[in-house]
C-alpha cells in the first residue's frame, strides 16, 4: 500500500507576500515603469554627454573615450539592477497594504453572512491600523446594541404571556392563546445574525 502524497501548499512567497496579486503587481510595475523612465533618461543624458565632449574634442586618447564610455555602460547596468531590486522591494512591501485589504474583504464577506462576532487582526507592520481599530470599535457597539434589542424583543414577550395570562383568567381564551403563540414565536425566532 503506497502512501498518498500530501498536498502541495502556495509557496511561502505567494501565500504570505503575494496576497492580492492584481493590487500588488500593479502597484509594483507603476513604480517600476516610473523609475525606468528617469533610469533612461539618466543614460541617454549619460550618452548625451559623453558623445558631446568626445565630439567637442574635450575628451581625446582611446582609452579616456573607452573609459566614458565602460563608465556609460556600467551607470546601464546599475539602473537595470536597481529597477529590479526595486521592482521585488515595491512587490514584498506593498504587502503591507495588500494584507489589510484582504482581511476586510474577508470580514466583509462573513457580515454578508450574519457574521457580527468578527475582529479585525493585523499584523505588527500592517497599514490600515487606525481603520481597523474603527472598524472593529463599530462592529463592537453594533454587537452591543444587537444584544440590547434582543433583550427588549425578549422583555415584550415576557409581557405578551404575563398579558396572555391576565386575559385568560378574565375568560379571553381564545384572545390570550393568540397572544402566547405570538410571544412563543417571538421567544422563538432563529438568530440569523451571530454576535
Amino acid at each position: 500500500m503506497s502512501n498518498p502524497t500530501p498536498p502541495k501548499h502556495a509557496s511561502r512567497l505567494f501565500g504570505q507576500y503575494i496576497i492580492k496579486s492584481r493590487f500588488q503587481f500593479k502597484f509594483s510595475m507603476i513604480v517600476f515603469c516610473c523609475l525606468s523612465a528617469v533610469a533612461f533618461f539618466v543614460w541617454m543624458e549619460g550618452n548625451l554627454v559623453v558623445k558631446n565632449m568626445i565630439e567637442n574634442g574635450s575628451v581625446t586618447g582611446e582609452d579616456a573615450i573607452a573609459q566614458l564610455n565602460l563608465l556609460n555602460a556600467i551607470i546601464g547596468r546599475t539602473c537595470i539592477l536597481g529597477l529590479a531590486i526595486t521592482f521585488g522591494l515595491s512587490l514584498f512591501f506593498s504587502h503591507f497594504v495588500a494584507g489589510p485589504i484582504y482581511r476586510f474583504e474577508r470580514i466583509l464577506d462573513d457580515m454578508k453572512g450574519g457574521k457580527l462576532n468578527m475582529h479585525v487582526k493585523l499584523r505588527k507592520h500592517d497599514e490600515f491600523k487606525d481603520v481597523a481599530d474603527s472598524f472593529n470599535q463599530a462592529l463592537s457597539s453594533l454587537r452591543v446594541k444587537i444584544r440590547e434589542d434582543r433583550g427588549a424583543v425578549s422583555s415584550q414577550a415576557d409581557k405578551l404571556l404575563e398579558l396572555a395570562l391576565a386575559m385568560r383568567q378574565k375568560g379571553a381564551i381564545d384572545e390570550a392563546a393568540q397572544l402566547e403563540v405570538l410571544a412563543s414565536d417571538l421567544k422563538l425566532l432563529p438568530s440569523k445574525i451571530q454576535i
